[in-house]
């Protein structure tokens, strides 16, 4: 016995689906007691839909229309007047390339403003010390800066300026200056340019030390105060002229003997001096 819910096989003993718990069917076993079929009325087919008709055969297209005859165009009379819509004249648009020169000048004139500007502002200052503003050196190149000095007659170089070892004596360093009257070399100096000192007019010593062994030309050339000067032993070369127009010039003071300053200078002085050599005094005639 099968449940007719579920398909579940079931004892007959049972009124119940142990599976889906529908009420199982008695099973009828004497053959009056099987119910007479009931005749279930079936629905009429619905007819049906009759196909459509077939569609009508397209109309023909008609022919062309034959051209109309040409009528005669009515006499040209006074047209009626009509109100013309015109559009609105657009505004003129400014012309191009009007505005670049404006521009253009704004452009150079704030160029060349930030021009002066780093040149002024951004110049490199000299080295100098703080202390000795009339100082500076370049690649150990001494120069005097004499409308910046307020020290004393008696002038006193350093060695070292700004971080910088003082080796020479740059052209023209003092050329002019009246403002010292003696000048002491430091020993890192190993030369003198040409017209170092010339013209310095109320210069009336020098102490040149034994590191420098190069005195360029016209060094000391008119210094018209010049009385004494300190010249090193160890002098490679003198230039032509460096004592030139010292007129008051009287003792040179030279470490090493009178046969070398014989080949070391050849120029002639002024008045008389006493050469003060390593060998003797000798006096060397105008």
């Amino acid at each position: 016995m099968f449940c007719p819910h579920c398909g579940t096989a079931c004892e007959e003993s049972h009124r119940f689906c142990f599976r889906c718990g529908s009420v199982l069917p008695e099973i009828l076993t004497e053959s009056n007691d099987i119910p007479e079929e009931i005749p279930v009325p079936m629905p009429e087919p619905e007819p049906l839909p009759e196909a459509p008709a077939e569609p009508e055969s397209l109309p023909e297209v008609p022919a062309e229309p034959e051209a109309l005859p040409e009528t005669a165009e009515p006499e040209s009379g006074p047209e009626p007047e009509q109100e013309l819509l015109t559009e609105p004249e657009p505004a003129p648009a400014e012309p191009k390339g009007r505005l670049w020169p404006p521009v253009l000048m704004l452009g150079i004139i704030a160029c060349v403003g930030l021009l002066v500007y780093f040149m002024t502002t951004f110049q490199p200052a000299p080295a100098v010390q703080s202390d000795t503003p009339w100082f500076s050196v370049k690649n150990g190149v001494l120069e005097f800066h004499a409308e910046y000095y307020t020290g004393d007659a008696e002038l006193t170089i350093p060695s070292v300026i700004d971080g910088q070892t003082v080796t020479a004596i740059g052209n023209h360093a003092f050329s002019g200056c009246d403002l010292i009257s003696t000048v002491i070399l430091p020993d890192t100096v190993i030369r003198i340019g040409d017209y170092a000192f010339s013209s310095c007019h109320k210069l009336r010593g020098i102490y040149i030390p034994e590191s420098v062994d190069l005195i360029g030309v016209y060094t000391f050339a008119d210094c018209s105060a010049l009385e004494a000067i300190y010249i090193p032993g160890e002098l490679e070369l003198m230039g032509e002229g460096a004592l030139d127009s010292c007129d008051k010039l009287k003792f040179i003071l030279f470490n090493g003997t009178c046969a070398q300053w014989n080949e070391l200078y050849e120029g002639r002085f002024v008045t008389e001096v006493e050469l003060h050599a390593t060998d003797g005094v000798f006096y060397a005639q105008p």
